[in-house]
C-alpha cells in the first residue's frame, strides 16, 4: 500500500506528457495498446513482466526481413525497450503507446514514447549498431532527427520519440521489378540494334577490302568488344533506377515519420472513450477502433485507409449516412491490485444501436435450466441469457449497412445481394426460436467416462482385424442446458441430428456420440420438455436427477446478469490434481498455482444508451501482495513445465 500515494502523485505529474503524446495518434488507427511502465514495474517487484509481453507486442517479428535483419542493424528491437526502458532514457511515468498505421503503400506498427533523456535515447540508438553493417539514412531536420532503416525507423523530437516497425516486403517489392528488367530497357535494346548494324557494315567493308573471310568469327570478335560497354551502361542505368527506387522509399518513410511526430488535427484524444481510458490511470489498456480495424485489416488489406461514407475518392454506392456502423469501439483495461487483477471490457455504440441491445439483453436466465446443474459439486459455470432473435436482427442490419458502406471499387458487388437473398429465404422463426439464447454451461466434478478405442492386428494369414477395447478415462463432467423457444421446432432439430450415422439412439429422447482415440470424448444429447441438455456423462442425461440447488450467491449472479461466469479455482485445481497428478510435491509449479490462485469471476453490465460492458476479476489468496507479482510468480514456476 506504500506505493499507492507515489503512484497517484506521478500520475498527476505526468498527465500532460501522456496527453501530448496521445495527440499524435491518428483518430482512424485500428487499435491503440498502452502500457504504464512505472506502475507495472512497481507492482511486479523484482519479477520480469516484459518477456510475457513480447509475443503480444505487434511488430516484433522479423518475418519478411531475412535479407536485412540477419546482416544489418535495425537500430531498435521493441522488446529491448520493454525490458530496459530506463537505459533508453524513456519516461516510464507516462504511457508507452503502440498503434497500427497504414498509409498508401506502407504499413506497420508505431511505438510512441515520451523521453526523460533524449540524449541518452539517441546515444543508445547509435551504440546498438557498433561492429555491424549499417543500412540507414540519417536526416537532421527542423522537425527532428530521423534514422530511416529497411525495417525499423526512429524519429526524435525533443521529449517525443517514434519507433516505426514496417510491415513485410516494403523495401523488397521494387527489387524484383528492377532486377528482372535490368539489362532489357529500351536504351539497351536500341544500343544493341545500332551495334549490330555497325558490326554488319564493318564486316562487309572489310570483306570487300579482303580483310575478313569468316563472318561468324568477325561478329563474335566485335560483339565481345562492344557488349561489355553496352551491358555496363545498362547496369549503370539499372543501378541508378534501383537507387532512385530506394531513395523514393526513404523519402516516403521520412514524410511519414515527420507526420507521425506532429499533433494530429483529428487525433485519438477527441474520442471521448479513448480519452476516458487514457485518463483512467490503468496499468494497461487496449482501445479497438472497431470499424477502422475491420476496414484496415480485413476489408482493405492492401493499403490506404478509408472511412465509411466519408472519403470522396471512396464514395459509397448507397449514399446513405452510416447509422449502426458509426461510432463503434471496444476497450479493454487491466489493473493489478493487492489480491486482485481486474479486467474491464467496454463496447460503445451510438443511439441507433441501443434499441437493438435493449431488446436483446432485456431477458433473464430461465430458472428451469438450473435444475439440471449439480449445485453441490459445482466447480465452475458460465451463464448466458441473450435473445438470439433480437441479436440476429441487429447483426443482419449491421452487416448489410457495412457492405453498403464499402467503397464500390473495393467490394464484391455480389456479396450484398447474396446475403439479402439468403436472409429472404431463411426460416428465421425456425432458426431463432428453437433455442432462444438462454443457456448455462457448467463443470460439476470429475468422473470416469467409458471410452471405446480401436486398434488393429493381423491374423496368421496377414488379414487386418479391428480390435475394440473399452477403457475408463477420468474427465471433467461437463453439462450444458439450453432453453427451448419452440418445442416442436426443437423436436424437428433433434430428430434431424439423430439421423447422422455418428449418433446412436440411447433412449427415445437421448442420442449419443461415442468418441475414440482421435476424438477422446463422448457426447450425449437429451431433449426434455423445457431444455436441450448436452453432457459427456451418460448418467446426466439418461437418469436426470433432482440436484442440490446452486449456492445463493451464484444464483443471484446468474439471475442478475445476462452473462455471468465463475470458476472455483480451489475445487477445480484439486479435481485436476486428483484426476491427473498424483505427486504434487514433484511439480512445484502446480503447487504454486494452488497456493496462490483464488476464484475467477466475470459479470456484464446492463446495456446503457451508448455502451455495454463486463468486468472479470482474478482473485488471489494472498490479499496483501500485488496481483501482478503473484501472477508472475505462478507463470515463472510454470516456465519449465
Amino acid at each position: 500500500m506504500k506505493t499507492l500515494p507515489a503512484l497517484i502523485l506521478f500520475l498527476f505529474a505526468t498527465t500532460g506528457f501522456a496527453q501530448n503524446a496521445a495527440n499524435c495518434i491518428p483518430a482512424n488507427s485500428s487499435y491503440v495498446f498502452a502500457l504504464n511502465l512505472a506502475q507495472l514495474k512497481a507492482k511486479s517487484a523484482e519479477m520480469d513482466y516484459s518477456k510475457y509481453l513480447e509475443s503480444l507486442m505487434p511488430g516484433n517479428s522479423s518475418y519478411g526481413y531475412e535479407g536485412f535483419s540477419n546482416a544489418l542493424c535495425n537500430y531498435l528491437d521493441p522488446a529491448a525497450l520493454m525490458k530496459h526502458p530506463d537505459s533508453f532514457g524513456i519516461d516510464i511515468k507516462s504511457y508507452l503507446y503502440v498503434y497500427k498505421t497504414s498509409v498508401k503503400d506502407v504499413s506497420g506498427t508505431v511505438y510512441l514514447l515520451n523521453l526523460s533523456d533524449a540524449d541518452r535515447f539517441e546515444s543508445r540508438l547509435n551504440t546498438i549498431c557498433n561492429g555491424m553493417d549499417i543500412n540507414y539514412q540519417k536526416k537532421s531536420l527542423a522537425g527532428g532527427t530521423f534514422y530511416l532503416g529497411p525495417k525499423t525507423s526512429v524519429a526524435i523530437n525533443g521529449k517525443l520519440a517514434i519507433v516505426f516497425v514496417k510491415s513485410y516486403s516494403y523495401f523488397q517489392d521494387f527489387a524484383y521489378e528492377t532486377e528482372a528488367d535490368a539489362g532489357y530497357d529500351s536504351a539497351y535494346t536500341a544500343e544493341k540494334q545500332a551495334d549490330n548494324l555497325r558490326i554488319d557494315s564493318l564486316f562487309y567493308e572489310q570483306l570487300n577490302n579482303g580483310g575478313e573471310t569468316d563472318y561468324d568469327a568477325a561478329v563474335t570478335r566485335h560483339q565481345l568488344k562492344s557488349d561489355t560497354s553496352i551491358a555496363f551502361r545498362a547496369k549503370q542505368r539499372a543501378d541508378a533506377a534501383k537507387l532512385e527506387a530506394v531513395n523514393e522509399k526513404y523519402r516516403n518513410i521520412l514524410a511519414l515519420m515527420e507526420s507521425m511526430l506532429q499533433a494530429q488535427q483529428n487525433n485519438m484524444l477527441q474520442n471521448r472513450n479513448f480519452a476516458a481510458l487514457n485518463n483512467g490511470a490503468h496499468d494497461a489498456f487496449i482501445f479497438m477502433n472497431t470499424m477502422a480495424f475491420m476496414s484496415n485489416e480485413y476489408l482493405n488489406p492492401f493499403g490506404s485507409l478509408y472511412r465509411f461514407g466519408v472519403d470522396e475518392e471512396n464514395r459509397t454506392t448507397s449514399g446513405k449516412t452510416p447509422r449502426l456502423t458509426a461510432g463503434i469501439s471496444s476497450s479493454y483495461s487491466i489493473d493489478f491490485e493487492n489480491g486482485k487483477a481486474r479486467i474491464q471490457f467496454l463496447n460503445t455504440y451510438n443511439e441507433h444501436v441501443y434499441p437493438y441491445f435493449k431488446k436483446a439483453y432485456g431477458i433473464k436466465q430461465d430458472k428451469q435450466l438450473l435444475k439440471y446443474i449439480d449445485g453441490e459439486n459445482l466447480l465452475g459455470y458460465m451463464s448466458m441469457a441473450v435473445s438470439s432473435k433480437e441479436l440476429a436482427k441487429f447483426y443482419e442490419d449491421f452487416y448489410i449497412e457495412m457492405l453498403e458502406g464499402m467503397p464500390k471499387r473495393k467490394r464484391d458487388m455480389n456479396m450484398l445481394p447474396a446475403m439479402q437473398l439468403a436472409y429472404a429465404f431463411l426460416d428465421k422463426e425456425m432458426l431463432y426460436n428453437t433455442l432462444d439464447g438462454r443457456a448455462i454451461l457448467a463443470c460439476t466434478g470429475f468422473t470416469d467416462v467409458r471410452m471405446k478405442f480401436s486398434s488393429y492386428s493381423y491374423d496368421d494369414e496377414f488379414n487386418k482385424q479391428e480390435v475394440t477395447e473399452e477403457r475408463l478415462v477420468r474427465q471433467p463432467r461437463m453439462v450444458m442446458a439450453a432453453a427451448i423457444g419452440n418445442r416442436e421446432n426443437a423436436k424437428k432439430l433433434f430428430d434431424i441430428i439423430g439421423q447422422f450415422d455418428v449418433f446412436v439412439k440411447v433412449k427415445e429422447n437421448v442420442i449419443g456420440y461415442y468418441g475414440g482415440r482421435d476424438v477422446p470424448f463422448n457426447l450425449f444429447i437429451c431433449l426434455t420438455d423445457d431444455a436441450l441438455i448436452m453432457s459427456n456423462d451418460i448418467n446426466v442425461v439418461v437418469n436426470p436427477a433432482t440436484y442440490p440447488k446452486l449456492p445463493k450467491e451464484d444464483l443471484k449472479q446468474i439471475m442478475s446478469h445476462n452473462i455471468a461466469m465463475k470458476i472455483y479455482s480451489d475445487r477445480m485445481m484439486a479435481g485436476v490434481r486428483d484426476a491427473y497428478f498424483k505427486g504434487v510435491d514433484t511439480m512445484p509449479w502446480f503447487a504454486e498455482i494452488m497456493n496462490r490462485l483464488g476464484n475467477i469471476e466475470m459479470t456484464d453490465t446492463r446495456p446503457s444508451k451508448d455502451s455495454y460492458g463486463a468486468m472479470a476479476t482474478v482473485s488471489l489468496k494472498d490479499g496483501s501482495a500485488n496481483a501482478l507479482y503473484q501472477l508472475l510468480k505462478m507463470m515463472q514456476s510454470a516456465d519449465g513445465f
